[in-house]
């Protein structure tokens, strides 16, 4: 793609050399691998969507396009092919297959799309820059900006994790990149075919889309010329992300008002089965509180540096790039409210795309609030006030990143990866081994390699609950069941648990079967339950 400058001529002599920034660049994308190597060896167990994707991509190996159209799963399929794609390419090279091959194999592809991320970042705000003022140094800039996305801890915990929007970053970033050229019709239907790629990942792929088509309509170009480049954008787009609309049925399934409990004999509405607590919210709180999550994922400073270099260039904000980036962040902050509104939920991760559209303004700010100073002016002072602000703005951020970055995901979790291994010691494994549990407990089946099976955990009636956990235990009779008690009764999905493990003891038949026992403390007064069955022992000794 062209990335060439379109803006006035920059004057070089107060920016680092192409070289220095070309080493510069590298050192930062080994710093950032480094954390996030460290970071994913370090964390005991994957997210729960983590799990899921790793499942999704061992059916989409054993079913290919058949598990598009099916319900089973929610998720767009481009991570979870990719994890298939590593996983074929590690076991080519002799890696067993295992929970853990898998577990590298997706780590891989998030670990690779993070440190892209931070490349495509330095080439949007030297991109950024070069539409400036011609003394804002555009290779600095850039390197400030890629430093920002390679230890932004957000940016580190999605990249070490299991989750997809790393990946999805490298589509969405790229198709705003080539969209910076339109309404040039190569530039137009590259943008368009990036953002279809990045649909295939998460349905927020049309952002990156609309932002272009915007982009082609207010050109300069004729009438006869701004058709043309919608149809390229419309068409490379539909090339791509067709097929998969196609085969699925509709435009996407995550845009369902409810979705399907994965790997239950028996569906239940998404309200039962995920274990994320709700919550209703108006549709005026939706916005803030999306502005709100953006702010705690950027870590405060990061987009109040962007805002700060969003009002400093304001005169600026006319022409393509940076026009293009506040629109795919409005975008995305209008989605991150619809989720919010519409489902009841919302996580700073939800945000990223937001923070990251708006990085190559916090890249650019020291720059432009604290020009840089010709260097004949600066020898004339002892001391160059506007350097040591604009150090101290790109200091400040990055210490507040590095005090977060200690922080291992899943850190207290750990314990799910001890009840696997106790299942497995205890011979509660192989094809036919079943474990009941929550949404969280779903890691436990990951690691000991056995089906699982949700139960509606989030019930809010106590007694309900509680029957409804003996119904799921007799009707789909388990090797093993989990759940989690905790003394905070404001976390729904666990309320009442406490319960559960005397109504099992004192049920005529469960009662029999059950066969063990084990409890692990979790943190924050939390504890996991773990019940070993033996439904066949039981029926032999009656």
């Amino acid at each position: 793609m062209n990335v060439a400058s379109t803006g006035p001529p920059h004057n070089s002599t107060n920016d680092c050399s192409p070289r220095a920034a070309r080493i510069g660049l590298l050192a930062i994308v080994i710093a950032a691998g480094a954390i996030r190597v460290a970071t994913a060896l370090l964390m005991p167990v994957i997210s729960r969507d983590g799990v899921l994707y790793c499942w999704q991509a061992r059916d989409l190996g054993a079913q290919g396009v058949e598990l598009l159209r099916s319900r089973i799963y929610e998720q767009h399929p481009l991570f979870a092919a990719s994890i298939l794609a590593a996983q074929r390419a590690a076991r080519a090279f002799g890696v067993e297959d295992s929970a853990l091959a898998w577990q590298r194999a997706a780590q891989c592809v998030t670990l690779s799309s993070g440190l892209t991320v931070v490349v495509l970042t330095y080439l949007l705000t030297l991109r950024l820059a070069e539409s400036l003022s011609p003394q804002v140094p555009r290779r600095v800039s850039a390197l400030t900006a890629a430093a920002f996305a390679g230890l932004l801890p957000l940016n580190v915990w999605l990249s070490a994790d299991v989750m997809s929007e790393q990946l999805f970053l490298v589509f969405y970033l790229s198709a705003l990149l080539a969209a910076a050229n339109a309404p040039r019709i190569r530039a137009a239907g590259s943008a368009g075919l990036l953002s279809g790629v990045a649909f295939l990942a998460r349905p927020e792929g049309v952002v990156p889309l609309l932002a272009a088509g915007v982009m082609v309509l207010r050109g300069g170009a004729s009438s006869k010329r701004r058709a043309i480049g919608i149809a390229a954008l419309a068409i490379s787009f539909a090339v791509v992300a067709g097929p998969y609309v196609l085969a699925n049925g509709r435009f996407s399934p995550k845009l369902a008002k409810e979705a399907v409990a994965v790997m239950a004999d028996r569906p239940a509405p998404a309200r039962q089965m995920a274990a994320l607590v709700r919550e209703s919210v108006p549709w005026f709180v939706a916005l803030p509180r999306a502005a709100y999550e953006t702010i705690r994922g950027g870590r405060v400073l990061l987009p109040l540096l962007a805002i700060i270099g969003l009002w400093a260039v304001r005169r600026d904000l006319s022409a393509a790039l940076p026009a293009l980036l506040l629109w795919a962040a409005a975008g995305q902050l209008m989605l991150g409210a619809l989720l919010l509104w519409r489902h009841g939920y919302l996580d700073p991760r939800h945000m990223i795309t937001v923070i990251m559209a708006l990085t190559p303004f916090a890249g650019v700010a020291p720059f432009v609030v604290f020009p840089v100073r010709s260097r004949a002016s600066s020898e004339t002072s002892a001391i160059d006030i506007s350097r040591l602000a604009r150090t101290g703005m790109v200091a400040a951020v990055l210490v507040v990143f590095a005090g977060y970055l200690p922080r291992i995901p899943n850190a207290n979790e750990a314990h799910l990866r001890d009840a696997a291994t106790w299942l497995r010691s205890n011979g509660a494994v192989g094809r036919d081994a079943l474990l009941l549990g929550g949404s969280s407990e779903r890691r436990i089946a990951f690691y000991a390699e056995m089906r699982f099976q949700p139960w509606p955990e989030n019930i809010p009636d106590e007694a309900v609950r509680t029957r409804a956990f003996l119904d799921h235990v007799s009707h789909f009779r388990p090797t093993a069941a989990a759940f989690e008690i905790a003394s905070d009764a404001a976390q729904l999905e666990l309320r009442g648990n406490a319960a559960l493990l005397d109504a099992v003891q004192r049920d005529s038949v469960l009662g029999k079967a059950l066969l063990n026992q084990q409890e692990y403390y979790a943190s924050r007064g939390r504890s996991l339950h773990l019940l070993q069955f033996d439904f066949m022992g039981a029926a032999q000794q009656e």
